[in-house]
């Protein structure tokens, strides 16, 4: 593995950490980034000639609408790959998804708020409200606290908030969804191929 590092900023230039890696012999380039982070990188990879040369892939907050707006170009976000651990906004036979979309369009939000935050923020609360709602039933309203509704996410788990947006799994101590798809940007930001559907992903902690 070939590792590489740029300073991350609207205006980043990446040429020197890619054609480094090419040099290295690497075919695929994955970066932790958000928003202009790996726009950097497939922009400066489009005006290089290069795009063919790799598979470029990120967290799952790489894949978000925020990448686009510092693209040169939209179709330069075609192939781009990412673990998914959630659905998106166009997964419209999901009742969570038509929820969402009704608030969304109930409160006039602008198209920018159309995103993952927006999305996971609604399954967030949802999940905290059937948290907090067990807690209560099993301890009392006078008894509520942290503690409890720690208690109550291990004991609904595994579960899916707002009917399947998320897949989460509080046992053994997690406090993060270990399953997804794997989907690759396919035509847009909202035109996906499912390149895996849903899989257990493992856990990397450090074991003690």
């Amino acid at each position: 593995m070939h590792e590489e590092t740029y300073d991350v900023s609207p205006t980043a230039d990446t040429t020197t950490a890619i054609l480094n890696a090419q040099a290295a012999g690497a075919n695929a380039i994955w970066t932790n980034t958000l928003a202009f982070g790996p726009a950097a990188l497939l922009n400066d990879l489009n005006a290089l000639g290069l795009r063919d040369q790799f598979v470029v892939l990120g967290d799952n907050w790489t894949m978000d609408l925020a990448t686009y707006a510092f693209l040169a170009d939209p179709a330069f976000g075609v192939g781009l790959i990412s673990p998914f651990p959630y659905l998106w906004w166009t997964d419209t036979d999901n009742e969570g998804v038509q929820y969402a979309q009704q608030l969304f369009d109930a409160n006039e939000r602008p198209a920018a708020e159309h995103n993952v935050g927006y999305l996971l923020l609604i399954a967030g609360v949802d999940m905290a409200a059937e948290a907090i709602k067990l807690a209560i039933d099993t301890v009392g309203y006078e008894n509520l606290d942290g503690e409890a509704v720690h208690d109550a996410l291990i004991a609904m788990s595994p579960f899916e908030p707002l009917f399947g947006v998320l897949k989460m799994d509080f046992t053994g101590g997690s406090r993060s969804p270990h399953m997804t798809q794997i989907r690759m940007i396919q035509g847009g930001p909202d035109a996906f191929t499912v390149l895996q559907d849903w899989t257990d992903t493992p856990d990397l902690r450090p074991s003690e």
